[in-house]
Order: C-alpha cells, then structure tokens, then sequence
C-alpha cells in the first residue's frame, strides 16, 4: 500500500480476535511507513446484511477522500468468505469504488465466483495474497484437475494440507512406531528434505516453514470471465 502511494486507510474487519490481530499488525507496519490508519469499521462474523457497514465505510471513505485525494486512499479488508456479499453489495456505490481495496487473508480466491464481486475486484484494482506460488506448475496441475472433478477452485491450502499429510506420513514411516517424542524430533528432518507442492518444507526454531511463499495478486476481466492474475512474489 505504501509503495502504491497509499497514506490513509480505513479498515473494514471482522469482529473478532483475528480482527484484531489483523488491524493491530497493520496498523503497526503502515504506521512505521508513515501511514495513518483510521477506526475500523468492524461487524460480526455471522453478517449477511452489510448496508450497514459499507454505509458508515461510504461516510468514511468520503470524509478520508476530501483531505487527502482518492489516489492516497484505500479501504483494508479483514475478512474471509463473507467477502464475496460485501463486494457484492459493494459494487453499486460509486464511492467505494472511487478508492483502492486491499485484503489480508486468501479468502479473496472465492471471489471469481460470484460476478457482481468480480466486478467490483477489477473495479478498485482490489490486491490479495494467496498461499503459495501461482505460477507454480504442480499447483496448477492440481488446481485444473480439481476445478474439472468438482467445478470449484482449489485454494492452496488444500495443496499445503495434501504436502503436510505426506510428511506426516513419511516420518511415521521412518520412526516406526507411534511414539510422540520420537516424531517430534524426526519430523523437522524429514521437512527438510521434502519438497511438496508448495515448495521446499524445511522448518524454522519456530516449527514454521522456513520459506512461506505468498503471491499478491488482482483479478482480471478476460472475454467477459475473470481470472486472478499474479501481481507480486514474497
């Protein structure tokens, strides 16, 4: 966002102790940029209805817009599936679509289901991470083969979860009994040497991955359908 010429952002989370976790991080990294985050528009995970909330956020932006120009505004979302209904209604007001949409989480994937959500994405230039390497070809393999079987897109933490069950699998294989402590210390050896679908599993002191790959990307409008398109590795 800083690098984008963002200097205020309002956000709009969830609710919640990943809410705040999210807005606190945040806030903590775009102040360190100079950045100024405003108070969060926040609603409950169990909302459907957001009139609400995208009204006061309207207000908001407005207010944010008058001081500092459309071009260093932007809304920061906090949210999971419920983002597609928030886009979604979302996409009729011609001031949330004035400013740039930001996002924190990778629930964002689901968006190229619903169009009226879609529109608003390409709308607002609206910048996600996803898990993973998108240009990754085992990922795409899977994420095609996923998307004919069942005509759902496959986010990448399912891929993660396929590579940690084939570690699992593997160091119960190498210590051959059931024994806790014995796994505990052969698992991180057998991370080491593994290379899954999302790249190499070697852990951290922390039991992390070492190397946690993420793709920021944006959606696209091709032939009237749309598509995430890569934008940033970290």
């Amino acid at each position: 966002m800083n690098r984008e010429g963002i200097k205020v952002i309002i956000p709009l989370a969830r609710k919640d102790v990943w809410g705040d976790g999210m807005l606190n991080a945040v806030k903590k990294e775009f102040g360190l940029k100079g950045g100024t985050m405003l108070d969060a528009v926040r609603y409950y995970p169990s909302t459907e209805n957001f009139s609400h909330e995208l009204s006061l956020l309207h207000s908001e932006v407005i207010r944010a817009v008058e001081v500092n120009g459309n071009s260093s505004v932007a809304v920061c979302v906090a949210a999971f599936d419920e983002i597609l209904p928030i886009f979604s209604q979302a996409n009729s007001d011609p001031v949330l679509s004035s400013v740039r949409w930001y996002d924190c989480d990778t629930s964002a994937i689901a968006l190229s289901r619903n169009r009226n959500a879609s529109e608003f994405a390409v709308s607002t230039h609206f910048l996600f991470p996803t898990y993973g390497i998108q240009s990754n070809s085992r990922y795409d393999q899977i994420r095609k083969a996923v998307m004919n079987e069942t005509g759902r897109e496959a986010d990448t933490f399912a891929v993660n979860d396929y590579d940690a069950l084939w570690l699992v699998t593997y160091t119960y294989l190498m210590v051959g009994s059931d024994d806790p402590d014995a796994f505990k210390w052969v698992f991180p050896l057998v991370a080491e040497t593994y290379k899954g679908n999302i790249g190499w599993m070697k852990l951290n002191d922390a039991g992390d991955l070492e190397n946690a790959p993420f793709t920021f990307v944006h959606m696209k409008e091709n032939n009237g359908s749309f598509e995430r398109t890569p934008y940033a590795i970290l």
